[in-house]
């Protein structure tokens, strides 16, 4: 795994376990952070459930919850993340929105 893979990896992570959001790819300033959510899930270092949407295709939101929570934890720590600053700066904004609406 490359630097920037885990550091992507550890971004999203952080932000997930730091906070209740249930996010999208589409949510994060991360090019193709579907790369990164699927290896975490993979992983069972986060939840990904599917959500339909109106006439649109369903998306997936992905969180850390009870069953991950441990897990999650242990990892940030392993790699020095803990205790730092939640990421806030890695979520659109600007993209966050009811996507059951199927506005894309």
């Amino acid at each position: 795994m490359s630097n920037l893979s885990l550091h992507h990896k550890l971004t999203i992570l952080k932000l997930l376990y730091d906070t209740n959001l249930r996010i999208t790819a589409s949510q994060l300033k991360i090019s193709n952070a579907n790369q990164y959510l699927i290896p975490l899930e993979e992983a069972k270092l986060i939840i990904r459930v599917e959500v339909p949407r109106e006439n649109s295709s369903p998306y997936k939101v992905g969180f850390v919850d009870y069953r991950t929570r441990k897990k999650a934890k242990e990892f940030l720590k392993s790699h020095g993340m803990l205790n730092y600053q939640t990421p806030f700066h890695v979520l659109n904004f600007d993209y966050i929105q009811d996507e059951s609406k199927g506005s894309h």
